[in-house]
């Protein structure tokens, strides 16, 4: 009960639920990842089973100008194995023609530092053989973004929000073609 009266679950006109908690990080990870910027999504939402008043989850597809596409499956509803499944399904893949580079629990609030519950993980599999790749230095995305926007205080160049702003219109977008039986919407 006390998760589904929470922010994530019951303020849908404040863009909670698993599209405006979840996909939020995964558009804006994909632009940092490709470095451009989502053209377009087109979205339908997952069956309703859970009793909150949010969308229970959405599979999106978005593209970019180029012709890139991706997708995202954001859900709320899905069992992932307890806590360590649901933190390591926190990540991406990315495909190219000879093999997929996977993440595992790089979406998170994990720094991988010694006491990190998670170890964050990347590897690259070609269909023979996976093995693991070297990370470098991770940090806490969010702890990074509050640095990002302190410095640009400190500095005197505040941020003009038009990032933020751009992943809003495009999880709105989302909820729209996901209750427009999946009709593709661009950015303006």
């Amino acid at each position: 009960p006390a998760e589904a009266a929470s922010w994530r679950c019951s303020k849908v006109e404040e863009m909670g639920g698993p599209i405006g908690d979840m996909a939020s990080h995964c558009f804006y990870m994909a632009e940092f990842l490709l470095d451009k910027q989502i053209k377009w999504v087109a979205a339908s939402y997952m069956p309703k089973v859970l009793p909150i008043a949010a969308e229970d989850g959405a599979y999106i597809k978005y593209g970019f100008e180029d012709g890139t596409m991706g997708s995202v499956r954001v859900s709320f509803a899905e069992e992932r194995g307890g806590i360590a499944g649901s933190l390591t399904s926190n990540g991406y893949e990315i495909y190219g023609e000879n093999a997929v580079l996977r993440s595992f629990a790089t979406m998170t609030q994990c720094s991988d530092v010694e006491n990190d519950f998670i170890r964050l993980r990347v590897e690259i599999d070609n269909g023979k053989e996976q093995h693991d790749l070297e990370l470098g230095k991770a940090e806490n995305i969010y702890q990074a973004l509050i640095r990002k926007h302190a410095l640009s205080v400190i500095n005197n160049t505040p941020d003009d929000a038009s990032d933020g702003l751009h992943n809003m219109k495009l999880c709105t977008m989302a909820h729209k073609s996901a209750q427009g039986n999946g009709k593709k919407f661009f950015i303006d």
